[in-house]
């Protein structure tokens, strides 16, 4: 079984990992939340821009009727500038929606990960038992031999799997431990 110091050592990672993980959960928190600040201002600039917009539509139809030429224009080219500031503003959102879903995604996966590792330390800790329990014997039945062969042979499949998963992100073929 573990040594004393093993556990300690084991806890003090477990400990450091939960508090790494709590801290990257409140970063994606943090940014989800500037993010939905960001997509507010940028709606209230587009609601501003609106109004504005519509204030210089009515000054643009009292420009018509008093026959004002240069100040139709000059307002004219006002109304441009308001529309051309709201279609901006309309792609800074979705923008920033686009990057608020990915980070919602992004805490989805994490989250998944993380209920992942932790089943399979448990299980790991499950086998480590289980193994120990075979080698206090200190004997290996040769009814055996191909059995633990299998099993050699799965893990070696599982960690060249989890090595490709881990350095090149790459999909982890779940029958490599059923052969």
């Amino acid at each position: 079984m573990y040594s004393e110091s093993s556990k300690q050592r084991n806890e003090l990672r477990d400990n450091q990992q939960q508090i790494i993980d709590a801290k990257a959960s409140e970063e994606r928190a943090k940014l989800i939340l500037e993010n939905q600040d960001a997509i507010a201002q940028a709606k209230r600039e587009a609601e501003n821009a609106q109004s504005e917009l519509e204030r210089l539509k009515k000054e643009q139809a009292k420009a018509i009727s008093e026959g004002v030429r240069r100040e139709l224009s000059a307002m004219q080219n006002e109304i441009e500038k308001k529309q051309y500031q709201i279609e901006m503003h309309n792609r800074d959102i979705e923008k920033l929606r686009e990057v608020e879903m990915s980070l919602e995604r992004e805490v989805g996966y994490l989250q998944t990960h993380k209920k992942s590792i932790e089943r399979i330390k448990d299980n790991l800790s499950f086998l480590t038992v289980s193994f120990s329990d075979a080698f206090d014997t200190k004997t290996l039945p040769p009814e055996t031999v191909n059995d633990w062969q299998s099993i050699k042979d799965a893990l070696l499949m599982l960690q060249i799997e989890l090595h490709g998963f881990i350095n090149q992100n790459s999909a982890i073929d779940g029958a490599v431990l059923l052969n």
